[in-house]
């Protein structure tokens, strides 16, 4: 897949998220028995292995304007959800699952419903936590991109 006869993450990482997009709409895919579960695994143990390169001292080595800027974009996307959330007067189910789901990810969706005892919103939050991995990967990479020199 690289020019030097490597794997480019980059190109694995669009093959996989859209072969995955792709498989999502084929019926037999979305209803294979027990792959919720092992989706959400799968997830599980790939944030570990990401998590397990990063270098601490690098981390320690980096401007506290690192901290700051992220925490911003932090501050300012919940404060952007909650606030276009009551513009539009949605309801507060609706908006702490959707604010679980673009935050923490899909995996913590269920355990906020079964919190707030609304079942129903199990399927919106899941899938506004897939797309926002989706479009996340290629917004990020985009962005990677163009920033290279």
């Amino acid at each position: 897949l690289g020019v030097l006869g490597r794997l480019d993450v980059t190109a694995v990482l669009l093959l996989i998220t859209s072969l995955s997009l792709a498989a999502s709409f084929v019926p037999a895919v979305r209803h294979l028995p027990g792959s919720s579960a092992l989706g959400d695994y799968a997830l599980l143990v790939f944030c570990v292995a990401v998590g397990t390169l990063a270098d601490a001292r690098q981390l320690g080595a980096a401007s506290l304007f690192v901290f700051v800027f992220c925490f911003c974009v932090q501050l300012l996307a919940v404060v952007l959800h909650f606030g276009l959330a009551a513009l539009f007067r949605i309801d507060a189910d609706t908006v702490l699952i959707t604010s679980t789901a673009t935050i923490f990810g899909p995996a913590f969706i269920g355990p906020v419903a079964r919190a707030l005892r609304n079942r129903e919103l199990l399927v919106s939050g899941m899938t506004t936590g897939l797309m926002g991995f989706a479009l996340g990967t290629y917004l990020g990479l985009a962005v990677s991109w163009l920033l290279r020199p």
